[in-house]
């Protein structure tokens, strides 16, 4: 999910805690936070405390705990908030990509031959005066619906560097603060072709508007089919 307010602008933030939601709770698996803290440094869980008020997981807990039903007293998830790609500062931090792209690579690794199921909790573009930009006409967002599915195309080809080529073209005018969250699903499921589910623009506030948007959008990948029984 996307750390919007990180305090300590770290690139991936993980949390021992569980999560409650009106379905009851669901336990985060600890041995795998403590398997990725050991491996990766102490820094993914420095900023724990950013979990607290994100909700860009809780959203996607509400919906996981509905859709496994009886089966969430089993399942354990693993929350991980992702910073944005270059840093929070005016000068993008060269390292960040490296730091990512190591932590993909041990949770890939440590997750090899579970059952388990990615979910990013993110959104696309933020524009207009509530995110500090012009307000949107209607021909203003036609051209962000033209913009947005061509960025939708890359996502659902899977391809993580031509997402990532798209979303900074115009250094990332649409101020889509998701990036590094898609960008770490895509690196997660590679070689999958994802199905766009939906498309939505929304008011962002609803009232009274102002002419600001925020864009989102539902995709899937689901696993390959297993291969069919020759015997």
């Amino acid at each position: 999910g996307t750390d919007h307010r990180g305090e300590l602008d770290e690139p991936i933030t993980l949390t021992r805690l569980d999560f409650e939601t009106p379905f009851g709770q669901l336990r985060t698996d600890v041995a795998l936070v403590e398997h990725l803290e050991a491996t990766c440094g102490g820094s993914v869980v420095a900023n724990e405390l950013a979990h607290a008020g994100e909700h860009s997981l809780e959203f996607q807990a509400v919906m996981l705990h509905h859709v496994l039903g009886p089966r969430a007293a089993k399942a354990r998830i693993l929350p991980v908030l992702c910073g944005p790609m270059g840093g929070r500062s005016d000068v993008p931090d060269p390292r960040r990509p490296g730091q990512i792209a190591a932590f993909l690579e041990q949770l890939a690794e440590a997750v090899q031959g579970r059952h388990v199921c990615f979910i990013a909790g993110a959104d696309l573009a933020h524009l207009g005066p509530t995110f500090q930009t012009d307000p949107l006409d209607d021909d203003d967002r036609q051209r962000l619906a033209d913009r947005d599915r061509v960025t939708l195309a890359h996502l659902t080809d899977g391809a993580a560097a031509s997402f990532d080529a798209d979303v900074l073209d115009d250094e990332n005018a649409r101020q889509i603060c998701s990036h590094t969250a898609l960008h770490s699903l895509l690196r997660l499921v590679p070689d999958r072709r994802g199905e766009l589910l939906g498309y939505r623009q929304c008011p962002a506030p609803e009232e009274p508007s102002d002419g600001s948007w925020v864009t989102i959008a539902a995709l899937s990948y689901p696993a390959p089919s297993d291969p069919p029984d020759r015997d």
